[in-house]
């Protein structure tokens, strides 16, 4: 089951009674996830949530890794090219001198 937020941050969700593990997640923030149990006629049980930012490492890491593969679609667009250039025309027979009318 999944539900969003409002635009205050307040949620809702009925669920049968059981035992539910909830996970908050939002874009550049680290998930949350708590365990629930809900009991027949249970009402709003309010959770107050504060996230994390996302570790900066985890940041870098996805730097890294966009940066490697930038470099190896440039190495592999190199020697395509590299590969594709026109072949070289064979080389012309050196031309005579011209010889002189003898008198």
């Amino acid at each position: 089951m999944a539900t969003k937020t409002g635009v205050d941050g307040s949620y809702s969700l009925a669920v049968p009674e059981g035992t539910y593990d909830m996970t908050i997640s939002a874009s550049g923030k680290k998930d949350f996830t708590q365990t629930l149990t809900v009991a027949v006629g249970a009402t709003n049980s309010p959770v107050s949530v504060s996230l994390n930012p996302v570790d900066n490492w985890t940041w870098l890491y996805i730097l890294i890794i966009v940066v490697v593969v930038v470099v190896i679609l440039l190495i592999l667009f190199m020697r395509k090219k590299k590969g594709s250039a026109t072949p070289a025309k064979p080389a012309e027979a050196p031309k005579k001198p011209e010889e002189t009318p003898k008198k």
